[in-house]
């Protein structure tokens, strides 16, 4: 199983884009918090299971604080 975890995207897609090619194919997606915005444009673009929580510049997000 692959599973790559990022932080601190802070609405730089494209970045994410980067690593997500450089990477390959990924079994789960995890985001530590801190994506300011664009939480429905990574679950489309990861398209694999995906938890994301709310880091301390996510005050305008639905995310959750923290998950068991």
């Amino acid at each position: 199983m692959k599973i790559l975890v990022v932080s601190d995207t802070h609405g730089h897609t494209k970045n994410l884009e980067r690593v997500l090619e450089k990477v390959g194919d990924i079994d789960l997606f995890i985001h530590c918090g801190d994506l300011e915005g664009g939480e429905d444009y990574i679950r489309a673009l990861v398209d694999v299971p995906c938890y994301m929580v709310a880091g301390n510049n996510d005050w305008f997000s639905d995310l959750q604080r923290e998950m068991e």
